[in-house]
């Protein structure tokens, strides 16, 4: 719960993430500030929002910055502002055919447009490959030969400045 004051108006907000949906509900001032007229959302993400319980669901993961604004029929108003995380989906990074032959498939959900380094790992945490992609937002997807690898089971990240993500295969 995040708690603001404003020339001795309060208010506070509590925000709960569910995957990429945030259930936002606001608590309004004092019953001596006056009775709350209005909740406005700003979700950082460049929606809006009103109401006392909203829920908003982001289209990426990422870091975003929202923000309450309530006002009374007292004229007093109070902003709130909280840091909000949104992780990425655990199916971020999907391999196929899983056990893999000759070539792997890797789907990978980006949330921002850049280069990835793409590592390969054996079972002792000997990296086998690595190699640079460039990644747009939304899905991408490549193809990797893997005919050279011995059999066993891999570790794949994915991997840059601002994004992570893992998953395992197994090579035949």
């Amino acid at each position: 719960m995040i708690k603001a004051t404003n020339k001795n108006c309060t208010g506070e907000f509590d925000a709960t993430v569910t995957e990429r949906t945030v259930a936002f509900a606001g608590h309004g001032t004092g019953a001596a500030k006056g009775h709350v007229t209005s909740y406005r959302w700003n979700f950082g993400d460049g929606t809006t929002g009103t109401g006392e319980k909203v829920a908003h669901t982001y289209a990426t993961a990422g870091n975003y910055e929202a923000c309450l604004v309530i006002n009374t029929d007292f004229g007093c108003e109070t902003r709130i502002c909280k840091h909000v995380v949104i992780g990425a989906n655990e199916s971020a990074l999907q391999l196929s055919p899983n056990p893999a032959v000759s070539e792997l498939h890797i789907g990978f959900r980006s949330n921002r447009q850049e280069m990835v380094t793409i590592y390969i790992y054996n079972a002792n945490g000997l990296m086998m490959k690595s190699f640079q992609r460039s990644a747009v937002v939304g899905q991408n997807n490549w193809g990797i030969d893997v005919s050279t690898l011995p059999q066993g089971i891999y570790s794949v990240i994915v991997r840059s400045a601002n994004q992570l993500a893992n998953a395992l295969f197994t090579k035949q």
